[in-house]
């Protein structure tokens, strides 16, 4: 049977991010991904994706204060995200992607900056560890380059017959 991760003809896996973590997986050529986070105080993050190339995504996301609710709705600048898968993986390495997210969450007017930062640029790696469908995913980023605050994250995944994935991350 053909290994899970490593599939070239599509990505079954359907995991191109956990919840807040991504992973080295990118959309298929022509792909595309719509998604919307609902959040505190009637805030709606939505988020789409293109596969312009086969390893390469693009994307931007665009954070509305204040959608679900009578009160007026305040905007933040859309935000870019971009994603280059590097390597597709083998037997003992795992698949490895670099990318860019500069969508935080939480915007402090006051301060001009989210409470909670964007990912900013990230390098990140994916297995299939210890069984079939389950992955590990690891990495590290900067959201502040005059900072210089480097930051981790992890995630596991289990995917089951892909109709239902199981998954828990850290980040920090």
């Amino acid at each position: 049977s053909k290994s899970y991760e490593r599939n070239e003809e599509s990505n079954p896996e359907g995991m191109i991010d956990l919840v807040d973590t991504p992973t080295s997986n990118v959309l298929d050529y022509g792909g595309y991904r719509l998604n919307f986070r609902l959040y505190s105080r009637g805030g709606v993050m939505s988020d789409m994706s293109f596969g312009v190339f086969r390893r390469l995504n693009i994307g931007a996301s665009w954070d509305l204060e204040q959608v679900v609710g009578s009160e007026d709705v305040k905007t933040v600048a859309p935000a870019l995200n971009v994603k280059f898968r590097v390597y597709d993986g083998s037997e003992i390495l795992p698949s490895v992607a670099v990318g860019y997210d500069g969508q935080g969450r939480f915007y402090d007017r006051a301060k001009e900056e989210y409470s909670e930062r964007e990912r900013g640029l990230y390098f990140v790696m994916t297995r299939e560890i210890f069984f079939a469908n389950f992955l590990g995913h690891a990495g590290t980023n900067i959201a502040k380059f005059k900072d210089g605050e480097v930051h981790g994250f992890f995630g596991l995944s289990y995917v089951i017959e892909e109709k239902v994935a199981l998954f828990t991350e850290y980040d920090n």
